[in-house]
């Protein structure tokens, strides 16, 4: 089991350098930048599930336990913001959704770190170190991944049937290399945990390669994001 702790960190790596390379396409653009912080955070999420399965001291797991439950939430939100960008955005987005926005990372943050509201148990045994869901936390956490989720494929599903050429091709290619790993998650990494051990959800970040193939390819190909 521990190959599959190094894949984690492996696969961390690979989508830490599909952000940075996202990033680097354009810089300034909000598009590129909400989709690279997307893509960074669920490479630090695959780092902290990775790191989490393999260390050996309740302090460390606890750390871990934080950094991808934390990220792999602010991923769901940089997504969601690429979605209202990409690839072109219909209005603006109001202060008070950007305040509701805010508070909501703020909550799901203090659900993620304060004890005995996301789990009441870590468990030890590297390299399968598991932990157990607390209710209260976890409900918290299933609304809010869904509704940054289930929001962002409904804005480019939105997009990607009212639109044409290559505007159309662009969504398609984005809808696909994302669709695959926001299932996984969603299944393996919000809905299941709470009804079965979480030691099962290393799957989910392995669904990020297909991510990382399909942009990779797409990126040197078309020169676009």
């Amino acid at each position: 089991m521990q190959y599959i702790n190094i894949g984690l960190i492996f696969i961390a790596g690979l989508n830490v350098g599909l952000a940075f390379l996202i990033w680097r396409r354009n810089p300034k653009n909000k598009i590129n930048i909400s989709y690279a912080l997307a893509v960074l955070f669920v490479g630090i999420w695959t780092l902290g599930a990775g790191m989490f399965r393999g260390v050996d001291n309740l302090f460390a797991a606890r750390i871990w336990t934080w950094v991808q439950n934390g990220f792999g939430s602010v991923a769901a939100v940089s997504f969601y913001f690429f979605s209202l960008y990409f690839p072109f955005q219909k209005k603006q987005i109001s202060l008070l959704a950007k305040v509701l926005v805010v508070v909501s990372i703020i909550i799901v943050m203090f659900v993620v770190v304060a004890p005995g509201v996301w789990y009441s148990q870590i468990y030890l045994d590297p390299p399968n170190n598991d932990y157990e869901i607390a209710l209260p936390g976890y409900l918290y956490f299933v609304v809010f991944f869904l509704f940054y989720m289930g929001g962002a494929f409904y804005h480019l599903t939105r997009k990607y049937l009212t639109s044409e050429g290559f505007v159309k091709q662009q969504l398609k290619v984005v809808i696909y290399a994302t669709g695959l790993l926001s299932i996984a998650s969603t299944l393996f990494n919000v809905l299941l945990p709470y009804w079965i051990n979480v030691e099962q959800n290393w799957i989910a970040p392995y669904f990020s390669i297909i991510m990382v193939i399909i942009l990779t390819n797409y990126i040197f190909k078309k020169e676009q994001v």
